[in-house]
């Protein structure tokens, strides 16, 4: 809810002076909640808590600004919005590691890579698929 809420504002308030929800300013919201998930998958075990309220919070506003500029300069329309939905939360989880990354940390022994951790991850993209 609170990323419909953050959508409404950055969008509608910015450019309208009031807020204006109705079911596809919802759509939109939700879409942009699915973009910041995308986002934890990348900075999963690298942040705090926190971080991750924080980051969700610049990245609302970041992704409607985006959807914006897509949508109303360069006229892309994307019937279900994957373009802007993954892209986004993609490149923006793998800025915001890379932002996050410094040579001094040391790799801890949990972090490697083991066998049932790779059969539940198989398991589950199969069943996504």
């Amino acid at each position: 809810m609170i990323f419909i809420i953050l959508k409404n504002i950055s969008y509608h308030f910015v450019v309208y002076n009031y807020l204006f929800v109705i079911v596809f300013s919802m759509i939109k919201g939700d879409l942009a909640a699915v973009a910041v998930t995308i986002t934890f998958g990348a900075l999963l075990g690298k942040t705090s808590h926190h971080q991750l309220l924080v980051i969700s919070f610049i990245e609302v506003v970041l992704y409607s600004v985006n959807r914006a500029i897509g949508t109303k300069f360069f006229h892309v329309i994307d019937a279900g919005s994957s373009i802007y939905v993954h892209t986004f939360g993609a490149f923006f989880g793998l800025g915001v590691s890379r932002i996050l990354y410094t040579p001094k940390i040391v790799a801890h022994d949990k972090e490697t890579s083991r066998y049932t951790s790779d059969l539940f991850a198989t398991l589950g993209e199969l069943i996504v698929i």
